[in-house]
């Protein structure tokens, strides 16, 4: 079974990050993904940071070592991202006002849209309005009626009607409200018998409005989704999706991001909201096939964890997406500190280098950026952020997946530990279960040590390969 993911708009880009990851740690019940992104914006820093970060994954994974292949619409990662608007100008030009014979299309146009909307170049994305984008939007995936276009085409051209559809997009902007209806419409017309779903995002972040050019206004945020939630509940969703997840924050929860109408300066910090938003992927793989269903995303109080679906909620076994990111955490850990150090320098202690010979630096290099990227993320989805949307280092306590602190930076550096991985001057990593698994009680680092040592590597196609599942497989069942 594949799965095909349609990451619309910068709320997509974030979740398509965080799926990523939970790639990365074994998470996703299916043997690839296909991603395609969808964005008039193609060059906002948000997509730049996924296209990276997908780049990465598969550069990691020519050998085999995760267990989903994360695929494009064809081998060229420079094509991950769709445009909407293949002529970059701005909505007048887009409709021709100019040449509208009669005044009143002219009338209803401006009534409408203000002479703002209609001159505003759309380089950048439709700028927070939904109705912009749905003028667009549908248009555009087709070359004529009953013909998508190539990209399209391309993207969809391998689908069986075993394979599953997931769209990703917010309820409150303007390419992903625009878009999740009209493409999940249109994928449904092409691909009938393939399950859909999709995920809403509704807003979960604000920005101060003193330096912002009055193009986006994050307080219609909520009037925008109302809007939008009541044009999608005419638009027979039972007939197109399967499920519908909803999710979205507390007005007092709202992050601080800073302002950016598109471009690279349109980056958001990350957020636990994207991640759980990205588990609704694994609640949707995991489930049969029934009637259409509204799946709303709650905050879990009890267990300390943000908006958050059931998988992550299950904490009592190995199989789920908290156990398993909590593993990836503690091996991007252990692999940045000790093991990445003791490969490259062909360190002589530890009777697991003998197991593992061949390896090459460009392995050990990409699996150790890889790392020190998913840390600096995770890192990220726990912290708070300032006015201008910057992390700091406060914590957010709304936000209780895994412990983070100050106290512990050392451990997230990616500098090698100098002396005796456990001794009484170095008690780093002796931490490390304590801090990733919460009030839990796990083995102590100095025990994974030895256990890895003494350890029968998994197979696998490579060296490489296998050091990877067996120290990843170690550090999620300790």
């Amino acid at each position: 079974m594949a799965c095909y993911v349609v990451l619309i708009g910068g709320t997509g880009h974030r979740v398509g990050k965080a799926i990523v990851h939970l790639a990365a740690s074994g998470s996703l019940p299916v043997n690839s993904l296909k991603m395609m992104c969808v964005d008039s914006d193609g060059g906002n820093e948000d997509f730049a940071l996924l296209k990276g970060l997908v780049e990465k994954y598969r550069k990691l994974d020519a050998n085999n070592i995760f267990e989903t292949k994360i695929l494009t619409k064809n081998e060229n990662i420079e094509e991950l991202c769709w445009s909407p608007l293949a002529d970059m100008s701005d909505m007048k030009t887009i409709l021709g006002k100019s040449f509208m014979g009669d005044k009143t299309g002219k009338k209803v146009l401006d009534f409408l849209y203000t002479d703002f909307e209609q001159t505003k170049t759309l380089t950048e994305g439709f700028y927070g309005h939904t109705s912009i984008g749905s003028l667009f939007m549908a248009d555009q995936l087709m070359t004529a009626p009953g013909t998508l276009t190539p990209e399209w085409h391309a993207f969809l051209q391998d689908i069986t009607d075993g394979d599953k559809i997931f769209v990703v997009g917010s309820a409150f902007g303007g390419t992903g409200a625009s878009g999740v209806p009209t493409i999940s419409r249109i994928l449904k017309e092409f691909r009938p018998n393939v399950d859909i779903s999709a995920i809403l995002v509704m807003p979960y972040f604000k920005f101060t409005t003193e330096k912002n050019d009055g193009v986006i206004d994050y307080t219609a945020f909520t009037t925008k989704t109302k809007a939008a939630m009541s044009f999608y509940d005419k638009q027979n969703f039972d007939k197109i999706f399967r499920s519908l997840y909803i999710i979205g924050e507390d007005v007092d929860q709202f992050m601080n991001v800073g302002y950016s109408v598109g471009g690279n300066s349109q980056v958001n910090c990350p957020n636990a909201i994207e991640l759980c938003a990205a588990t609704a992927l694994i609640d949707f793989l995991k489930s049969a096939p029934a009637a259409f269903e509204i799946k709303l995303m709650t905050r879990d109080e009890e267990n300390g964890l943000m908006l958050v679906t059931q998988d992550m909620l299950n904490k009592a076994g190995q199989s789920n997406s908290y156990e398993n990111l909590a593993g990836l955490l503690k091996f991007a850990v252990m692999y940045t500190k000790y093991y990445y150090h003791h490969l490259k320098e062909g360190r002589a202690n530890g009777a697991w280098l003998d197991k593992y010979k061949g390896i090459t630096p460009e392995e050990m290099d990409f699996l150790y950026e890889y790392s020190m990227l998913f840390i600096n993320w995770m890192r990220a989805v726990h912290r708070q952020t300032d006015a201008n949307g910057y992390l700091t280092p406060n914590v957010n306590n709304a936000i209780r997946l895994f412990r983070f602190s100050l106290d512990y930076d050392i451990l997230y550096n990616g500098a090698p530990v100098t002396k005796t991985l456990f001794g009484e001057k170095t008690k780093e990593l002796d931490l490390l279960s304590e801090i990733v698994f919460g009030d839990r009680v796990g083995k102590k680092g100095d025990e994974i040590i030895t256990d890895f040592n003494n350890e029968a590597p998994v197979e696998g196609a490579s060296p490489f390969a296998r050091f990877y599942r067996t120290l990843l497989n170690l550090c999620k069942n300790s």
